[in-house]
């Protein structure tokens, strides 16, 4: 089990923002035990989501390509690229250069994205979201791969193109689909690597979610694991190597055994990675509760 955690972008502040805020929070995650950072993505946010609980969230390849030139050691994960917003092309350049600057480290996280003002902002089609998404995975993951590539798709075409160099890691950096529907799953085994799936309860009056269908505790993680085994071996392709779970959502006091435990059951139901969620009131508290959990929960999961 690995262990990923996000850096607290969300906050317009030079408490995370100012360069060296950033660098500070960088070292001390370099220092830990945790594998990966992520940053997310929202170039649109509206403002009725940001006063509902939303956040900001700076340009994903500009902050994991300052992250990369001040760490050596850490995995750096979008979480997640919103990939129908993007032309396939475009997003292909930017993610062999930060493989490359990277020197192989980067693991693009990508969805579909769930905000219906944001799409309309950046000119995307939130009616065709999934198809969009298809689209653009293929096409990415296509151009990611090939010394040279041809590509049709529903508003580009590309022919004869080629993307040097194409990054460090072969065949391209290892792509995980976040999402909880059945959809998204099947997307993770026919063009990625990995899963990340969502924890979202049923809402309480049965309405559903614009943003995944609910995904409620162990049940939820299990059947959704389940499902990526049963249609990989139905289309012929190997089980998917990372499956990349939310392992810690509490803030204020916690129990590091109960977390222990808690990392070591996820993993017995097949997930390979926790993306882990620390309190982030200001830059101090973050640093501090990396450097808890490094000591108190991942060193021992190491033994």
């Amino acid at each position: 089990m690995r262990a990923l955690t996000g850096l607290p972008l969300g906050k317009v502040t030079d408490e995370f923002l100012a360069p060296e805020s950033l660098a500070e929070m960088l070292a001390a995650a370099e220092a830990s035990r945790f594998d990966a950072i992520s940053v997310t993505d929202h170039p649109a946010p509206p403002v009725s989501w940001l006063e509902s609980n939303g956040h900001q969230a700076q340009d994903p390849f500009v902050m994991l390509g300052f992250a990369a030139a001040v760490t050596r050691r850490l995995r750096l994960a979008t979480g997640l690229l919103v990939l129908p917003y993007r032309n396939p092309i475009i997003a292909a350049r930017a993610v062999s250069s930060l493989d490359i600057l990277s020197n192989g480290r980067l693991i693009l996280g990508v969805g579909r994205g769930y905000l219906e003002d944001e799409y309309a902002a950046v000119g995307a089609d939130f009616e065709r979201r999934n198809e969009i998404m298809e689209e653009h995975l293929a096409a990415l993951v296509t151009a990611l791969s090939k010394d040279e590539f041809d590509f049709e798709g529903r508003n580009f075409t590309a022919r004869r193109i080629r993307i040097e160099p194409r990054g460090r890691q072969a065949p391209h950096a290892p792509v995980w689909v976040g999402g909880n529907a059945r959809i998204s799953i099947r997307w993770a085994v026919d063009y990625a690597q990995g899963w990340m799936p969502f924890t979202i309860p049923a809402p309480v009056d049965g309405a559903p979610s614009r943003m995944t269908v609910s995904l409620d505790g162990d049940g939820g993680i299990a059947a959704g694991i389940a499902y990526m085994r049963d249609y990989a071996e139905k289309v012929g392709k190997p089980p998917l190597q990372d499956i990349a779970v939310e392992g810690f959502k509490k803030s204020g006091q916690w129990n590091a055994q109960e977390q222990i435990d808690y990392l070591s059951h996820l993993g017995g139901l097949g997930a390979t990675w926790a993306r882990i969620h620390l309190p982030s009131g200001s830059r101090s508290e973050w640093i501090e509760a990396v450097d808890r959990h490094s000591r108190e929960v991942l060193s021992r999961l190491d033994g």
